[in-house]
């Protein structure tokens, strides 16, 4: 697997030089998102390796029939290789992750201070500052003290709210006590607070000033807290790349599906068919794991574990069509057999 790990590094090396950094924003929040390409690629090689080097994988394979003799039980010792194959891989990924974040840094590319995010909960049930309604709470658990705010209301018109001339003015009081002096003017944009010094927060309110500008849609993910905490770049870096072993969990699953009833290109496909959906579908923590790399955002803080309702149903429309294909495959056998 060095090979590969080279091979991904030299393609990520080419995509981060290739990539503009964005200095309206003071870092590059861009850059980091190329990690997934060369981790994608280097859960693909795992992938094909476990099914070269362990012929019992899949069916009819040469050399396989000696394997299957010495080695009794349902996988065929399957098992143990795939549980190899991911050793192997969680290794080339950490090694990608140090190479990705070094490349970064040799090109002067910086996504800023790696803080952990503090998460809000919405308590009204409609997200709008309109009408009567002209304050909006929101709530925390969150143990870190808060360093600093962003909020990112977005204007809308509203039923019950005569659009008035000029800008929505807004105040941010968290606990009760007002963040900043005064009114401030909020649009569909965003607006970033501090606070000194850092504080727990348990509650946050915003209020709209009555009778100023468009009403305003702020929902609980538009509220986004910061601690005042760094956390280690790299680790960070480290954390995003390992969640592509999720991937190889779901491959090498779906490998012992059909190890014997798929030949070898039908299994393979199987495995990147899972792999390819579990991306696309955000299954797999993989999307929000490099997503907070890119953003300077602790990954251990942005609820990257897969839920497990999400896990069942993919694991079990994924068993399904290995057994609907391996039902297949043996049914064909057997009417050639006849």
């Amino acid at each position: 697997m060095v090979a590969p790990v080279i091979a991904t590094w030299l393609i990520g090396v080419v995509l981060v030089a290739t990539t503009p950094v964005n200095q309206r924003l003071g870092a590059d929040r861009s850059a980091g998102y190329w990690l997934h390409v060369p981790e994608l690629l280097l859960v693909v090689a795992a992938l094909a390796a476990m099914l070269d080097a362990w012929p019992p994988l899949s069916r009819a394979r040469a050399g396989s029939d000696w394997l299957l003799r010495i080695r009794p039980g349902p996988l065929h010792a399957s098992g143990w290789a795939a549980g190899g194959g991911l050793a192997a891989l969680g290794l080339c990924l950490l090694a990608s992750g140090v190479a990705f974040f070094v490349t970064e840094k040799a090109f002067g590319i910086d996504s800023g201070p790696v803080r952990r995010r503090v998460a809000f909960t919405a308590l009204a049930a409609r997200p709008y500052l309109a009408g009567s309604q002209t304050e909006l709470h929101f709530a925390t658990g969150a143990r870190q003290p808060l360093a600093d705010l962003e909020l990112r209301p977005v204007e809308v018109f509203h039923p019950d709210v005569r659009t008035e001339e000029g800008t929505a003015q807004i105040r941010v009081l968290a606990d009760g006590t007002p963040v900043h002096p005064g009114w401030l003017k909020c649009g569909s944009g965003s607006v970033e607070l501090r606070l000194e010094p850092p504080r727990r927060v348990r509650t946050l309110a915003v209020q709209r000033r009555d009778r100023t500008g468009p009403a305003l849609r702020l929902t609980a993910d538009a509220v986004i807290g910061l601690d005042g905490e760094a956390h280690s770049g790299l680790a960070n870096c480290l954390l995003a790349a390992l969640s592509y072993l999720s991937l190889g969990l779901l491959a090498a699953g779906a490998l012992l599906l059909g190890q014997k009833h798929l030949v070898l290109p039908v299994n393979l496909a199987l495995g990147l068919m899972a792999v390819v959906l579990a991306a696309m579908l955000d299954v797999a923590p993989t999307n929000a794991a490099v997503a907070a790399f890119a953003r300077g955002r602790w990954v251990l803080g942005e609820g990257v574990l897969l839920p497990a309702a999400r896990m069942v149903a993919y694991g079990a429309a994924l068993a399904g069509v290995g057994w609907l294909l391996g039902r297949s495959a043996t049914a064909r056998r057997r009417g050639n057999a006849q």
